[in-house]
Parts: structure tokens; sequence; C-alpha cells
């Protein structure tokens, strides 16, 4: 009594179809024996499973039945089904489903060999009362996404992800894009297509349709897929409805719906995750941040016991998993997971929920600076924890965004990774100049900190105008001769320099060097600074007795101010050297 076909495009489950029969025969001391349950997050191919078990193993059963427990109705129509084909229950016409149950029941306990598959078994209720008594020869198997494996009183084991490769052969197989896939570049496209789809087999299986029956082009797929997310999500193909009926969407909307009946912090908890970095994301992060989320999410966070028991009753859905870490945990989702639920998200909460995420990033991700060192580790740790959800948020003028989104990024290229500082960076001026004006102090930090990081690799292009800009900001601020406008003009003097235009940074370093010898003299630390600058412009221009004169200054300050021995006459000391050794002074 089996609904289905042999599926001949199973994949990559050899390792748990060789153990499913150690499990279902062996004896287990401490534990449940000869009923397994099949656990993982929907559209993993967990009914796949049982369904190549039947097939192969069917001639060491007298009898296999499969039974479907989406719900009690349907779970009691099975054994309805089973009545009739075996008619061990007498009078059955006459008898209540529960009854005709139990007389199934008490039929199979007296068999001696027989397989029971229970088939979308999620609420252990439904199964409750009806749980036959299994043996070395009478063997039961359950698919389910709770993975709580002993409220069905059996033995889990997890259906995980496909790996790149069987994940592949599964789309090249399906998509039927014949020698496309098997030249080098559709192999690559293949492998790019299904770690977009984060190797789920309904994902895959949905897109080999949708490559089948519209592309009929592997290169065209990625970019629909982009373009078309929510549809693609929302797609089912009729040509997979003998194994998978529901769309990728479909399959979980049942167990958000269940979720939010059953336990709301759990509901509010999977909405918050639904924009953090599914790869891991760290409890002691959420304890972190906590203080700048509002409302019931605060009190949940907040909370050990009631975040806890959210985080049971996610974990009893297979949406997510849960990882140790020494005294901490991380907890993973699946990204399509997340897409689906933003997809069902309505714009007031999808807008709430944005807003917790900026202000868990903000108050979790301290400032960091050389006074602030042991900001640090934590700034590290916390790193993949902030830069994704800050990433994907689009389309919000919030100052707090702007500014946390500088704080990362400013971090960022603090630890040498200018490429992904200047990412955000960019994103948090583009932000700040919306919400604060580009005179203001913010706004011009954070310009200042995007120039370092394209100055550092060498994109002129981008940091040179925005050197630029910054100088004529802070002239219509504070005026040209103030303090903070001599810094900008210094910076920008050395992004000149650094990219070739020597005549130009030693016009702009002469300039500074001009009036801030006017205004503070020539003991001041930053007119040595740039003393120091327009002597290395002098040596490396061949004027040595020019670079030598003004190094030969700036020593002699040096030694007034701080000593022979301080570290700053000593630099001063080894720069006047290079100029007498360079030169033919």
């Amino acid at each position: 009594m089996v609904p289905y076909q042999r599926n001949p495009h199973i994949k990559g489950r050899n390792k748990l179809l060789a153990e499913l029969p150690i499990k279902l025969c062996e004896e287990v001391p401490d534990g449940w024996s000869h009923r397994v349950a099949l656990y993982g997050l929907g559209g993993i191919g967990k009914t796949q499973l049982p369904l190549e078990y039947v097939h192969t193993q069917k001639d060491n059963y007298k009898r296999v039945y499969w039974i479907s427990a989406v719900s009690e109705a349907i779970l009691l129509s099975g054994f309805q089904e089973i009545a009739q084909r075996t008619a061990c229950a007498s009078q059955a016409a006459t008898l209540k489903p529960p009854d005709i149950a139990r007389s199934v029941l008490n039929w199979l306990n007296k068999q001696e060999s027989w397989l029971m598959v229970i088939d979308n078994l999620d609420d252990e209720a439904v199964i409750a009362d009806y749980l036959p008594n299994v043996s070395r020869g009478r063997h039961m198997l359950i698919t389910t996404r709770n993975q709580h494996a002993e409220d069905f009183q059996a033995e889990g084991l997890e259906v995980g992800l496909l790996d790149v490769d069987d994940a592949k052969n599964l789309l090249l197989t399906r998509s039927k894009v014949g020698e496309e896939g098997e030249t080098s570049g559709g192999q690559t496209k293949a492998k790019e297509i299904v770690k977009e789809l984060g190797f789920l087999p309904l994902a895959i299986e949905q897109a080999a349709a949708y490559i089948r029956e519209a592309l009929k082009n592997l290169s065209k797929f990625l970019r629909t897929y982009k373009e078309n997310l929510k549809n693609h999500l929302e797609r089912a193909s009729k040509a997979n409805r003998s194994y998978y009926k529901d769309s990728v969407a479909t399959t979980w909307r049942l167990s958000f719906q269940r979720i939010e009946e059953t336990n709301s912090d759990a509901a509010e908890l999977l909405r918050l995750f639904a924009f953090l970095n599914p790869d891991g994301i760290l409890t002691d992060f959420l304890e972190a941040g906590k203080d700048e989320v509002n409302g019931e999410l605060n009190e949940i966070l907040t909370s050990s016991y009631r975040l806890h028991e959210a985080l049971s009753v996610l974990k009893h859905y297979s949406l997510i998993r849960r990882l140790r870490e020494g005294k901490n945990e991380r907890i993973t989702m699946h990204r399509l997971v997340q897409y689906v639920i933003r997809f069902e998200m309505p714009p007031e909460k999808f807008s709430t929920m944005t807003e917790a995420v900026i202000g868990l990033c903000n108050s979790a991700f301290p400032a960091w600076t050389y006074k602030n060192a042991g900001a640090r580790p934590q700034n590290r740790r916390y790193q993949d924890q902030v830069v994704i959800p800050l990433s994907a948020i689009q389309q919000i003028e919030s100052c707090t965004l702007g500014n946390v989104l500088w704080r990362v990024g400013r971090y960022l290229a603090e630890d040498g990774k200018y490429q992904q500082a200047s990412e955000l960076l960019q994103k948090a001026v583009d932000i700040l100049k919306r919400t604060r004006a580009i005179e203001h102090d913010d706004t011009l930090t954070a310009m200042s900190d995007l120039e370092w990081s394209y100055s550092e690799r060498g994109l002129w292009e981008h940091a040179t105008p925005l050197a630029e800009a910054i100088v004529e900001a802070r002239k219509r601020n504070s005026g040209s001769e103030d303090a903070i406008t001599l810094i900008a003009m210094a910076k920008l003097a050395t992004t000149y320099w650094d990219q070739g235009r020597r005549d130009e940074a030693l016009k702009l370093d002469e300039h500074v060097l001009e009036v801030r010898t006017r205004l503070w003299g020539e003991n001041d630390i930053n007119t040595l600074i740039s003393m120091r600058e327009v002597s290395l412009c002098y040596r490396h221009q061949g004027r040595p007795e020019e670079s030598a004169s003004l190094g030969e200054k700036a020593l002699e300050a040096r030694r007034r101010l701080s000593g022979n021995e301080h570290e700053d006459t000593i630099h001063a000391m080894v720069a006047l050297g290079c100029t007498y050794r360079s030169g033919k002074t």
C-alpha cells in the first residue's frame, strides 16, 4: 500500500539508505528500537528516503503500508484503507474511524512481518493513540519536521542538505539541458545555481523544472531567479507533482501558521531571524544587542525562559538548527526560509523588524578605536553578525543605520578588509548625506574613511573626488584656515601624491605649512607634521638642500618639545638622515 512509484532521480542519499536497515533492525538497549524518525526541513526530501527504502527492501517484508499523517482525519483514513484491504476489522462499516484504527493496530500486533511508513507527521498528538507495537520483523518509518524523535518513541535520523556534487547532478539530470550540462561551463554554472538554492532538493527540482519547461538553458537561470525570486519560490511544476506537489513557499507556509497559532514568541523570533546571518546567529549577539530592540521582541530576548522556549518550537519544526559553541550557542537556518518569511511579512511588520535589526546591530557592535582596543575581540566576533543584515537593508532613511554602517565599515578598514569596508562606508555616506547633509561632521567623517578605503585599494578615481569634496565642505563649515580644514587639505595632498600628482600635492602641503606656521608657530605639533611632509616632497623632487633645511628645523623643535629620546624626535632624526644620504648636502 504505497501511493508513489519509485523515484529514479533520488540523489545523494546512499549513506542514509545504507543506515536505515541497520537502524530498523538493531536492538537499542537504552533507546527506541525498530522505529526510526527521519527528520529535517520541509523540502529536504524526507519522503524520498522511505520510498526508495520500500522499493529496494520490499522483499524483506510480507506487507508494506504507507499512511499520511498531515492531520488526524487523514491518518484515520489511512487506517480505514488498511482495514478495507486486509478485511481485518469486522463490521468496519458500523465502526467509528478511531475504532477501525484500533482494530487495525490489534491485527498488526499479531502479524510477524510488516513495514509501516507514517509520512508527514509533524504533530505528535496525531499519532499518540495509534502507534503499533514494533519488533524485529515489524518496523516503522516516520517522516517529520520535528527534530524531537523521542516524541514518537523513535530513533531520530536527520536528513540534511545535498552536497554540491549530488545537488549539481540532480539539477543537470532533471533540467535536461543535454550537451550544455556536459561542458565545463555548464558544470560551473550548475554549481553556482545549486549554491544559490542552498542545496535544497525541492528548490533544485523546481529550478530544474523551470529550466526544462521554460528556459531550455542553464546560463539564463540565475538572473531571472534573482529578479523574480518570490515568483520562483511560489512556482510548482506539474511534472514534479508526483513527488513534490507544493512549491517551496507552500511547503513551509503551514509550519509558519502553526507556529503563529501555538507560540507567538517563536513567530516573532523567526521574523527577526529572517533578517540575520543564516549561517550562524549567535545567542550572545542577541543578548549584547537587545537593549535597542523595542516592544515584545525585547521582552523575548531579555527573558532566558521565553527565548529558549521559542527556540525549542522553531527547532521542533526544523526551521532552525541549534549548535553549541562552548558556553554559547549558534543558530542556523536555510536562506530560502528567510526569503519566504520576509515575502510573507506585511509592510508594517517588515518595517518594524528592519528597525529591530538596526537597533540590534547598533547596540551589539561597539565603536573601536586604538584607545578602546578592548572592543576589538567583540567587533571581530560580531562582524559576520552585522555585515550581512546591514548590507541587505534597502531604502531606509535612518541616521542610526548610517552611523552603525560607518562604525562597522571603519572597523573593517582598520582590519584590512578594504573592499567590504568600501561597500558599507559608501552606503553609510549615501544615507548620512540624505539624513544629515554633506556638511555634517558625521557625514564628513564617514566620507573621510571611505576615501581612505578607496585609497588603500588604489581606486583614485573614487578617492580623489571624495577628498576634494571634504575639503570644500570643511571650508564652507569652518573657513579655509580652521584646524580641521587644514587636516582635510593635508589628507588631500597625500591623495594627490600617492597617485603621482606631485606638483599639486607639494603646493597644497606648502599652503598648509604656511598657514599653520603663521597661526600656531613652528613649535606646534601640526606645524611639525607639515614640515615633515613638505621636507619629504622636496627630497623626492630632488631638492635636498630645501628638504634638509626643513628637516633640521623640525628636529630642533622636536628636541625642544620632547627631548632627544622621544620616538617623535628619533623619527625626525631618521628622516633627516635619509635626506642627507640621498642628497648632495
